[in-house]
């Protein structure tokens, strides 16, 4: 199901509220710890997410290639509750988008993805289940903890 540009919007700003206030009580500190990207502190991550939320599509278009199509999405590695119908929307996004635009189809081929909270499933091949999050991590690029077994 495809949500109106105002829809989608909406959850974007929203989802911008959210990591505002996740990070409006870091000490200064804690804005040099290392993020989960290689060689990149919080306040670099966060300085990229509002660099990347200015940019235009020319602009946008006009960066990757200077960067010869590389393309790396940076999360924070913060602990935070996310809407559900967001997470399903993105993941559906990444399983359908090349990686060299950000997306994750390459590592989702040969894969059927179960979100094992909704039975929601993408793609065909051999099942991997787990939450949504976690799976829009990984076919984004980002490591994930394994549940222990048992």
């Amino acid at each position: 199901m495809r949500k109106s540009t105002a829809a989608v919007w909406e959850a974007v700003h929203a989802e911008r509220r959210r990591l505002a206030a996740d990070l409006s009580p870091l000490r200064a500190e804690q804005w040099e710890v290392p993020s989960l990207c290689p060689g990149w502190s919080v306040h670099d991550v966060l300085a990229h997410l509002v660099d990347t939320a200015r940019t235009g599509r020319v602009g946008f278009v006009r960066g990757m290639l200077g960067a010869r199509l590389n393309f790396d999405r940076l999360p924070l590695g913060l602990v935070g509750s996310y809407p559900e119908p967001a997470v399903v929307q993105a993941l559906a996004y990444q399983v359908r988008t090349p990686v060299a635009f950000g997306g994750g189809r390459e590592r989702a081929a040969g894969l059927r993805l179960v979100d094992r909270r909704t039975g929601t499933a993408w793609g065909a091949g051999t099942e991997i289940e787990a939450d949504a999050l976690d799976l829009l991590l990984t076919v984004s690029g980002r490591p994930v903890e394994l549940d222990p077994p048992g």
